[in-house]
């Protein structure tokens, strides 16, 4: 962030995650991407809303670290439902700090891009048709012609061609484009109506000067183009540098003159070489462009791509790198989309390629994609089966020659602490399943419920409460009580079962359930946890004891063994 991160006041401060990919679904944050969870201070919410609603329901508080600016999170990956992609948006909301609501005082990030629609709108995605004569071919108007009309009488007749592009000057001193439908005589018919009125005497012109180019009365209506979709006021100011092809390169298009005339008070320094495809524009950004500390930055380029047969990906890739260094440089980028590749051979290969360079750049993502690898899962531990009735006394001699879930560290050691797990087993006979475990330390008999054991009795993650470590609990052994889950994965939702056959003494706890109260599973995968947050005041992760420990697996214990061990009598 720029300036430190008010920890106090956190949720203006929003990160939004589309697990899904799918516009449709989620929250809309922006036109393309509907986001199923969000990231607010330090709490992950799961959309639970229509699309457009603020709709969120609390998921888990993330470990994190904040200095100054600086913010760090770890979110487990099953949180977000183990997505194999993610398209992410961050948000800044200053609402908070200054009470407005004003769309200004939101801070996007990636911001959003929109390239000047060069491609579609002033060329009409129309190359150099073979056959035109190429150069200027000046043509008078022979009457005033207003707004939207689709036909232009000329004072005499000119020898055009269906589909051609022409250049006019408009009654209000600037530059546009039109295509020709047809030539009937001295009057032209156009595709389209005209997008400004002109008056009786001003030119026309062919708008190609040659096969790959535009002539200089092009080349004006290209500069006045950029500033009427950039905004005349905006860039009449700072530092503009031009780098690209030979569209800004050619001495005869003379457009860096044009655009000093026109805004007067910015400077233009051009650095455009002939040729370039956009990985050299990416290539020679830092050696011609950074260091001119810029404050505009125009970009023309795709023409030489498509002549290379540039795959669009790369394309866009290398266009979404080069915004990227212009803003990293502290310009703003006013970047057009491809110019229109002339026909090969009789092939029109290359400019479809260039309609998709256009349409990629017109569709550019105003998100951070992110892939994940597959998760690195811990080696699956062997079922555990201990058939054996056990007398519950809080005395482990019962257990003696039963195989434990191993020992746990002694990792937790805050001041206040009284929940930190040692060691752990299970065992079962045909009615009954047990458990014990031993802490460090007494366990408060007053305050038991930290000593919480998760069930997941039909070994699928993606059911019940998700607690991690690849276990979606159906039941929770808090405490001396059974709860199963109602909730949708998330929340705290438990139903009391039943209480247990219990006796504890120091750090031993022994229970006893019903089989029953668990709907009598084969086997179950179970996690462990010793939650120290009622005693130290501090409900952070780090008094929280996970055994096993956090992305390290679970323990798995089969009841398939019959053949019971009694207990002595």
């Amino acid at each position: 962030n720029n300036g430190d991160i008010d920890t106090n006041k956190w949720w203006p401060w929003q990160v939004y995650f589309d697990t899904d990919g799918s516009n449709s679904t989620g929250f809309k944050i922006e036109s393309n991407i509907g986001a199923e969870y969000m990231l607010q201070g330090s709490a992950v919410f799961k959309y639970t809303g229509s699309g457009t609603d603020w709709s969120w329901q609390y998921v888990i508080a993330v470990d994190n670290g904040v200095s100054g600016p600086i913010a760090e999170f770890q979110i487990p990956r099953f949180v977000l439902g183990l997505p194999d992609k993610l398209r992410v948006s961050f948000k800044a909301r200053n609402v908070a700090f200054t009470g407005s609501y004003a769309p200004s005082g939101v801070d996007t990030y990636p911001k959003q891009f929109k390239p000047i629609p060069l491609h579609t709108e002033l060329l009409h995605s129309q190359s150099v048709i073979w056959g035109e004569p190429g150069g200027e071919l000046p043509m008078t108007l022979a009457q005033d012609t207003a707004r939207g009309a689709t036909e232009l009488v000329t004072t005499e007749a000119h020898s055009l061609l269906d589909n051609q592009l022409i250049t006019y000057l408009s009654a209000a001193g600037e530059y546009y484009t039109a295509q020709v439908a047809n030539v009937d005589g001295n009057t032209i018919s156009l595709i389209k109506g005209l997008e400004a009125s002109i008056s009786q005497g001003q030119n026309l012109w062919n708008f190609y000067g040659d096969d790959s180019h535009a002539n200089q009365f092009g080349y004006y209506a290209v500069a006045d183009f950029v500033m009427r979709k950039a905004g005349f006021v905006r860039l009449n100011s700072g530092k503009h540098v031009l780098m690209g092809d030979s569209w800004l390169d050619r001495p005869a298009n003379d457009l860096p003159r044009y655009l000093s005339e026109r805004l007067n008070e910015a400077t233009f320094v051009n650095k455009s070489i002939g040729g370039f495809t956009s990985a050299d524009v990416l290539a020679n950004f830092d050696s011609n462009v950074a260091n001119q500390n810029p404050d505009f930055v125009w970009v023309i380029v795709g023409i030489n791509d498509a002549t290379s047969e540039v795959p669009v990906a790369d394309y866009l890739s290398n266009m979404q790198k080069i915004i990227a260094k212009i803003r990293s440089v502290g310009a703003q980028p006013i970047v057009l989309d491809s110019q229109v590749a002339q026909l090969f051979s009789g092939s029109d290969a290359k400019t479809q390629l260039t309609h998709s360079y256009a349409q990629a750049l017109s569709d550019v993502d105003t998100t951070v994609q992110y892939e994940l690898t597959e998760p690195v899962v811990p080696p699956e531990p062997d079922a555990i089966s201990n058939p054996k009735t056990i007398v519950v006394d809080a005395n482990l001699n019962d257990w003696d020659e039963l195989q434990s879930f191993g020992q746990d560290a002694n990792d937790i050691d805050e001041v206040g602490a009284k929940a930190d797990l040692l060691e752990a087993w299970m065992a079962h006979d045909a009615d009954s399943f047990y458990i014990a475990y031993k802490n460090d330390g007494d366990i408060d008999p007053v305050m038991w419920w930290p000593w919480q054991v998760f069930l997941d009795t039909d070994n699928k993650q993606g059911t019940g409460y998700q607690i991690g470590n690849g276990v979606g609990a159906n039941y929770l052994i808090q405490g001396g009580y059974i709860f199963s889950y109602i909730g949708n994965g998330f929340d705290w939702a438990w139903q009391y079962q039943e209480a247990a056959d219990y006796q504890l003494s120091g750090g031993i706890a022994e229970l006893k359930f019903p089989r029953a109260a668990i709907n009598n599973p084969d086997s179950i995968s179970t996690v462990l946890k010793a939650r120290n947050g009622m005693f130290t005041g501090d409900f952070s992760a780090s008094g929280v004891d996970s055994f096993p420990d956090l992305d390290q697996g679970h323990f798995n214990y089969s009841f398939s063994d019959t053949s019971v061990e009694e207990a002595p009598k």
